[in-house]
């Protein structure tokens, strides 16, 4: 059902722009470029999500960002490759939300998000530990499967058994209630390879960067199902001028 009587093409299409690993002083002025006086068509002030590892971090600077309404999420202590332990899994996101918290002053249970490193889910044991944590929505999982009009993936709660693809590490099997996942839609470059994210795409230049963002954001506006549109970057793809320049 379309709010307001609004037709499909007059409905705004819901862009999530996402960040992770650490934010120090070579990447913040960055961030803050990006978002500065670019205002939600409601006419609130964009912000995104940063998903926050513990080395290199200068929590001064997430602390700025949390203060101009960004969200602030977990990713882990010290970015360990998975397999790990359930209790590794709790000790690493319990750790860095309570660094976030006290060293961001970021209350903890404004605190819900989490992003595993590499993107590389562990199967049952990594979800129990972010009910131990209390974290409440994973932003990792790929999906091939649904990544195009008109099965897009919409976020959906683990309160069932997922049936979305599994392409990167273990998946979950188990329902795991009040978690909610965020999917990351895989993205296809012009070599016809598949990423999880656009970083992983092969890009010649700043123009064929836009073209990659602009044609995946009209493939989910063209969509029958409108799904939104999770758009993870590496902070290293803002900086560096032959991967790509935000103008």
């Amino acid at each position: 059902t379309i709010p307001g009587g609004l037709k499909q093409n007059q409905v705004p299409q819901i862009v999530v722009l996402t960040f992770q690993n650490a934010v120090n002083p070579q990447n913040y002025e960055r961030y803050v470029e990006l978002f500065n006086n670019r205002k939600n068509p409601n006419g609130c002030p964009r912000t995104g999500t940063f998903y926050v590892s513990h080395n290199y971090t200068n929590y001064f600077k997430v602390q700025s960002l949390a203060s101009k309404r960004h969200e602030i999420g977990v990713n882990t202590v010290t970015f360990p490759s998975p397999p790990l332990s359930k209790q590794d899994w709790i000790d690493q996101m319990k750790s860095q939300k309570e660094i976030l918290s006290q060293w961001s002053q970021i209350p903890s249970d404004k605190i819900t998000g989490f992003r595993a490193p590499y993107l590389k889910l562990d199967g049952d044991k990594m979800f129990d530990a972010m009910q131990e944590a209390k974290l409440s929505v994973d932003s990792s999982r790929t999906t091939v499967r649904y990544m195009s009009s008109p099965w897009i993936m919409w976020p959906y709660t683990y309160d069932y058994a997922s049936t979305q693809d599994c392409v990167n590490g273990k998946c979950p099997v188990d329902p795991h209630k009040g978690i909610w996942e965020m999917p990351l839609v895989a993205w296809k470059d012009k070599n016809g390879q598949l990423y999880p994210t656009p970083y992983g795409c092969q890009v010649d230049n700043k123009e064929e960067a836009f073209d990659l963002l602009v044609n995946k954001f009209i493939a989910h506006r063209n969509s029958s199902n409108r799904a939104p549109l999770v758009i993870t970057l590496d902070s290293a793809w803002l900086v560096d001028d032959i991967k790509f320049t935000a103008t």
